[in-house]
């Protein structure tokens, strides 16, 4: 169950980051893309594999966008992502507990 509320939260995601980029893409005679570069930090190691695919569908269709997906030990994320938004080095997308101290 839990694998797959993660899908469907990935899935809304990657979704909404498609809207974005289509927006973006409405304009008359727009300059070139430049690449985005995005970093996503999660807590949820064991849905690697997942999210790396879904990444890869996404980034077929919208191959400017590139996401870095990383994952950090589930007791020490809170921590990491902490320290990392303090010091101004957070990552762009985030994996947040609905119940987690981050609030």
């Amino acid at each position: 169950m839990k694998k797959l509320i993660t899908c469907i939260g990935a899935l809304f995601l990657l979704l909404c980051l498609g809207a974005v980029a289509f927006a973006g893409g409405q304009k008359e005679k727009a300059a070139p893309v430049q690449a985005i570069n995005l970093d996503f930090w999660s807590w949820r190691t064991e849905d690697t594999e997942v999210y790396n695919d879904l990444i890869k569908m996404f980034q077929k269709s919208y191959p400017n966008i590139n996401i870095k997906f990383s994952t950090y030990k589930q007791t020490d994320y809170a921590t990491i992502l902490s320290a990392a938004m303090k010091g101004g080095n957070a990552p762009d997308i985030v994996h947040l507990r609905a119940y987690g101290g981050l609030e």
